[in-house]
C-alpha cells in the first residue's frame, strides 16, 4: 500500500512547472533599453510592444489584454532561447514613462506578459 502511495504522489508532481503566458524583462543599460520575453512554450513567435499609456484592450475574443495604443518595437522567432531586443535611447524619449508588454505566439496560443513601466533620464548625463 506504501509503495502505491509514493508511486501516486511521483506521479501526480510536476517534473518541472510549466510557464503561464508570456513574461517580460526590461533592462536600462546605458545607451540602450534591451528588452528580454520568454514565451510559454517553445518554438515561438515573440514581439515587444511599447506605449504612453498603461491601458489595455481587448480587441479580439479569446485575445489577451494588449496595450491600448501600441506601436511594435520588434518581432522576432525563437526556437529555445528568449527573444531579446535592444533599442537606443535616442529612439525612445526621455522623461517620459514608457510601457512596455511582451507578447508571444506558439501557433496554437497568443499570450501576453504583465505591463512593464520605465523612465529614460532626461538630464542628458551618460
Amino acid at each position: 500500500m506504501k509503495t502505491l502511495l509514493v508511486l501516486a504522489l511521483v506521479l501526480a508532481a510536476p517534473i518541472a512547472a510549466p510557464k503561464e503566458g508570456a513574461l517580460l524583462e526590461v533592462q536600462v543599460v546605458p545607451g540602450a533599453v534591451e528588452f528580454a520575453v520568454d514565451g510559454p512554450s517553445s518554438p515561438y513567435f515573440a514581439g515587444v510592444l511599447l506605449s504612453l499609456s498603461p491601458k489595455l484592450a481587448h480587441y479580439l475574443v479569446d485575445l489577451p489584454p494588449l496595450l491600448a495604443d501600441h506601436v511594435i518595437a520588434g518581432i522576432g522567432f525563437v526556437e529555445r532561447e528568449r527573444y531579446l531586443l535592444s533599442l537606443p535611447e535616442t529612439a525612445l524619449p526621455p522623461g517620459v514613462m514608457i510601457y512596455a508588454q511582451g507578447v508571444t505566439f506558439d501557433g496554437a496560443v497568443i499570450a501576453s506578459s504583465d505591463v512593464a513601466d520605465f523612465v529614460l533620464d532626461a538630464s542628458g548625463e551618460q
